[in-house]
């Protein structure tokens, strides 16, 4: 008996250790994965707003898209226009 209170003590010990660290150690590990983030998306757009600095004021830019030939597709039939009768 004396070594399952013992265990369970432990136990219980053990659990509130782990909470009282938890909530010291979760505030910096949210922080620092926080800044991390805000580093990355940073460093993402870093490269657009260079490129936005880049042109000047008053330069016009024009980017060509690649046509394509729109195929028309025969498995849809034909359009019948109708009248309404009364």
């Amino acid at each position: 008996m004396l070594k399952f209170l013992t265990t369970l003590l432990v136990i219980i010990a053990i659990w509130y250790l782990f909470k009282f660290i938890g909530r010291l150690l979760f505030p910096y590990l949210l922080d620092r994965f926080s800044k991390r983030m805000m580093n990355n998306f940073g460093f993402q757009n870093q490269d657009k707003i260079y490129e936005e600095e880049k042109e000047r004021e008053g330069e016009v830019k024009i980017d060509y898209t690649k046509k394509t030939k729109d195929k028309e597709s025969t498995d849809e039939g034909e359009y019948v226009d109708f009248e309404e009768v009364d």
